[in-house]
């Protein structure tokens, strides 16, 4: 279990984007759209069976499972652009203001929502509390209204001739 030190945000310093954009481009390259591995790969580009492996410090080497190097990808994605990363699990719940914090809402917002039934929580004493799983679920969903109702708009301009 992680203590909240260790949950904590991470911030890449410049040097830590320098590498990270490096490290995501042999990763992008090793990973398809098909979430395969494009070839079976060990950190020393020594061929394995399956996966990769990582030997550390003259350590016998361990297996590095394919869903933790995807994650690996993503946060270096993010350690590249300059931003900071939290890893947080996803069975998590979260108090009504964290929530809105990772959806970008306001805690009124969101409490809205909630009371509504657009999203799933559950009370811990008076407290409101939210799954991450729940609330990522919600923003998808939310990002997927999004999309159509921009096609849909999209669609009524080229219509009426409105293209710009």
């Amino acid at each position: 279990m992680l203590t909240a030190k260790e949950r904590a945000p991470i911030t890449p310093t410049a040097e830590d984007a320098k590498v990270a954009k490096k490290i995501v481009c042999v990763l992008r390259d090793l990973l398809v759209d098909t979430d395969r591995l494009v070839e079976t790969k060990r950190v020393e580009r020594v061929p394995v069976r399956e996966g990769f492996e990582i030997s550390l410090n003259g350590s016998p080497p361990l297996p590095i499972p394919e869903a933790a190097l995807k994650g690996l990808y993503q946060i270096l994605s993010s350690f590249a652009q300059g931003s900071a990363v939290a890893v947080i699990p996803v069975d998590k719940e979260l108090t009504t203001q964290q929530a809105a914090d990772v959806i970008g809402v306001s805690r009124q917002f969101l409490v809205e929502q909630l009371e509504g039934g657009e999203l799933p929580f559950h009370k811990v004493g008076t407290h409101r509390r939210v799954k991450l799983s729940d609330l990522l679920e919600y923003r998808q969903n939310m990002k997927t209204k999004r999309r159509a109702a921009l096609r849909k708009m999209t669609d009524i301009n080229q219509e009426l001739g409105l293209d710009f």
